[in-house]
């Protein structure tokens, strides 16, 4: 009888520490917006994952109907950054030496946009459209 309480209570303690951490691995993966901003044609998403904090740029686009990405919001963007994806001329990847000191990058004619105090890179979504995040 004992042998059996105590199997039942092991059985119970396993399945909601698999649970938390399934709710755990979930928040994880989770990016919170605390601030959205633009400048010319493109959108500035600012998120925080954990302790680590991201500038996600996207161009401007009108779409309607649209899960619209909204401040206070947490959201599941598929990231890249600039530094692991420069710019391709003539077929050829050119990546700066100094990628690290470099702290505004050149989008078009009017746009220049910069990293900030405590954001070390500039990153894209691949699951985000203007101001509208696109689930998968």
């Amino acid at each position: 009888m004992k042998n059996s309480i105590l199997l039942l209570f092991m059985l119970l303690f396993a399945c909601t520490s698999i649970k938390k951490q399934e709710n755990i691995s979930k928040t994880d993966k989770l990016y919170n917006v605390y601030k959205i901003d633009s400048i010319n044609s493109y959108y500035l998403i600012y998120a925080k994952r954990n302790d680590s904090l991201y500038k996600i740029v996207a161009q401007k686009e009108k779409k309607d109907n649209c899960n619209r990405i909204k401040s206070g919001s947490s959201y599941k963007f598929i990231l890249h950054s600039m530094r692991e994806n420069p710019p391709t001329i003539g077929g050829i990847k050119i990546k700066p030496i100094n990628y690290m000191d470099i702290n505004c990058f050149q989008f078009d004619k009017e746009t220049s946009i910069c990293k900030e105090k405590g954001i070390y890179d500039l990153y894209f979504a691949d699951n985000v459209k203007g101001l509208c995040f696109i689930k998968e």
